[in-house]
């Protein structure tokens, strides 16, 4: 939703470290629909291939499964310079808990 963005930080040439948290969903809107005893309509989708996204505006583009790795990547990132994309993917079944 913000390559706009993403974009712009590219052309601004910004040290920025953006993290991109994919959990294949629009997880809190289907929570909404469930709670609401509507159908799950509109909410799961395949998300971009989002390292090569990242490249494709010149910044640097990292994935990661765990929370331990997000950490180590996001220093690397700062300690790299530039502009950096992590997706960090998580498990969308936590939210019902949380919200």
């Amino acid at each position: 939703m913000t390559l706009g963005e993403l974009g712009t930080a590219a052309e601004l040439g910004l040290d920025l470290v953006i993290v991109y948290f994919s959990d294949q969903s629009l997880a809190l809107i289907e929570e909404k629909q469930r709670r609401m005893r509507l159908p799950r309509l509109g909410v799961s989708f395949q998300n971009p291939e989002v390292t090569s996204l990242a490249r494709a505006f010149g910044a640097e583009g990292r994935r990661v499964t765990e929370a331990g790795a997000l950490t180590a990547e996001v220093a690397a990132a700062v300690a790299r310079g530039g502009l950096s994309v992590i997706e960090a993917v998580i498990d969308p079944r936590h939210y019902a808990r949380q919200v």
